[in-house]
């Protein structure tokens, strides 16, 4: 039986959104709904849904003096079709093309998920690893801070919305996952970028969060992708290696094998 006192909002502005929280503080606020809907088949449906599919205000992509801004709801299917993300990043729009099937990327915004991951899936290790930083309605906060151990990002405040992504172009990017199939989910992702002649790696995959790896960055910037002994003191630090199950143990050796397919490939030259 439907519920006679369902509400689904719909707000066109950023400022009407809010107001829509603030009036209900208990309503589910959609944005490509991936995440939400498949919950809700198993669980009761809320009363208030606030949709953010027609605010203007989080929807572009621009790049502006070496810095790529994303709409928090930019769609994976734009950020990988996006001729501006693929002539200044094309390594992310490569990366947001192998995600899912393309119904998923057809809904799925980077700003749903970035909200609803964090130690899992490609998006947050590609977040660290450009040094991307999150803006929200109050606060920019960068990527290796929202991806926290505690939950997928720093708590936001009531009302208090994701606004958009900036992302520093780096000189050189690549990525590597190990995908399952079916379902193209990473188990295991690697993004690592060279900017300033400084290196820059996130992981996830590999604990209850995803991380930065200064260790990665500094065996990277020493450009001997053959030190073995080196590659294996970058994960000793790693959480799920410190008392490691099976899988994690093959979580980590995946790990090191694209570690090290990311560094010979940053090598060649473009």
């Amino acid at each position: 039986m439907a519920n006679s006192s369902f509400q689904f909002l719909r707000p066109r502005t950023l400022e009407a959104a809010q107001a829509n929280i603030r009036n209900y503080p208990k309503a589910v606020v959609l944005a490509g709904g991936q995440h939400l809907v498949p919950q809700w088949r198993h669980s009761r449906m809320p009363l208030q849904v606030i949709s953010l599919s027609h605010v203007d205000d989080l929807k572009g992509v621009g790049l502006h003096r070496g810095t790529l801004s994303l709409g928090a709801a930019t769609t994976l299917c734009e950020l990988s079709e996006s001729s501006i993300v693929r002539s200044g990043l094309g390594e992310l729009a490569r990366l947001a093309s192998k995600m899912g099937d393309r119904y998923m990327r057809n809904l799925a915004t980077i700003g749903g998920a970035a909200c609803t991951t964090n130690g899992v899936g490609c998006l947050p290790a590609a977040l660290i690893g450009c040094g991307a930083t999150v803006h929200t309605t109050s606060r920019d906060i960068p990527a290796e801070e929202w991806f926290a151990p505690m939950g997928a990002g720093p708590s936001l405040e009531l009302a208090e919305l994701v606004v958009r992504m900036s992302i520093p172009v780096p000189l050189r990017a690549n990525h590597a996952c190990l995908r399952l199939t079916p379902g193209r989910f990473a188990l295991v992702t690697v993004f690592a970028t060279e900017r300033d002649g400084a290196h820059r790696v996130g992981f996830s995959g590999l604990g209850i969060c995803s991380v930065r790896s200064q260790l990665a960055e500094e065996w990277l910037d020493r450009k001997e992708p053959d030190d073995s002994d080196g590659l294996a003191r970058i994960f000793v630090g790693i959480p799920s290696a410190k008392a490691p199950t099976a899988e994690d143990r093959y979580r980590l050796s995946q790990a090191r094998r694209l570690l090290r397919s990311t560094a010979l490939a940053l090598q060649l030259p473009n």
